[in-house]
């Protein structure tokens, strides 16, 4: 049958009471942002272009990942993806050509221009 959780023991986790003495790491070492000053303490200049550039890169692959093409320009953002699809256009063209050339009539292969 069914245990009443009045008479079930609790195996619930006991957190350890806490170590007293000296720290091995001193606590100005477990943070490298002050949160008064809102600065890294060592080379903030530094520390701080280096995360603009970690997010800009990660901003920039979204942008390429959800948008391809341009319509503005009326071109894709990747220069390899745009000289792809521009040969592709070409042989489809080039394709078309000689499709359109074959449904003319026969009279008109040999027409002067």
């Amino acid at each position: 049958g069914m245990v009443s959780s009045a008479g079930a023991k609790s195996f619930r986790a006991r957190s350890l009471p806490p170590k007293r003495g000296t720290r091995l790491v001193p606590h100005t070492c477990l943070r490298e942002w002050d949160i008064v000053s809102n600065l890294y303490l060592d080379e903030h200049d530094k520390k701080t272009a280096e995360e603009n550039n970690a997010l800009r890169l990660e901003a920039t692959a979204a942008f390429q990942k959800q948008r391809k093409y341009n319509l503005l320009t009326c071109k894709y953002h990747d220069p390899e993806e745009e000289t792809r699809i521009q040969g592709v256009e070409k042989q489809l063209v080039a394709l078309s050509t000689e499709k359109a050339k074959d449904l003319m009539p026969y009279f008109t292969h040999f027409r002067t221009q």
